[in-house]
């Protein structure tokens, strides 16, 4: 049986998307280098479009610190010959790998569920002197 031969536009599909992964990388490690360590960490992509450098930041105030450290990143990159006219920075926020657990609600003590009880029988109120009710039946006891 002949195997069958793949089209060439699929392989150089794959080789124009590895290049451009390469390219990324670079661009990112140029810009990283040209940031202080604390911000550089925080600096989670990097693309170029024209005269355009898109980064990507964790969260706003790293998105405007990065902001402020465009002169720095423009200089840095126009060392290695990237004209670089506008920056523009798109927020992502990481995903934490472990799930938040919702926090349990807390017991109110018996002396303080028993005040309340006490409180909603002389309120005049009968929204207030059910709302009284409700949060003492939270007491421990």
């Amino acid at each position: 049986m002949a195997r069958q031969l793949d089209p060439v536009d699929r392989y150089l599909t794959r080789i124009t998307r590895f290049a451009r992964v390469d390219t990324q990388s670079k661009l990112l490690a140029l810009v990283r280098a040209a940031l202080p360590a604390e911000l550089a960490c925080q600096c989670l992509g990097a693309t170029l479009a024209q005269d355009r450098l898109t980064v990507v930041a964790p969260s706003p105030v790293w998105a405007s610190r990065l902001r402020y450290s465009f002169p720095l990143i423009q200089a840095r990159l126009g060392e290695s010959d990237v004209v670089v006219e506008r920056l523009l920075v798109r927020i992502s926020p990481q995903r934490s790998a472990k799930t938040r657990e919702m926090p349990k609600p807390k017991a109110i003590s018996d002396s303080s569920a028993t005040l309340l009880r006490q409180t909603a029988e002389t309120v005049d109120d009968v929204e207030l002197a059910a709302a009284l009710r409700r949060l003492a039946a939270h007491g421990r006891g």
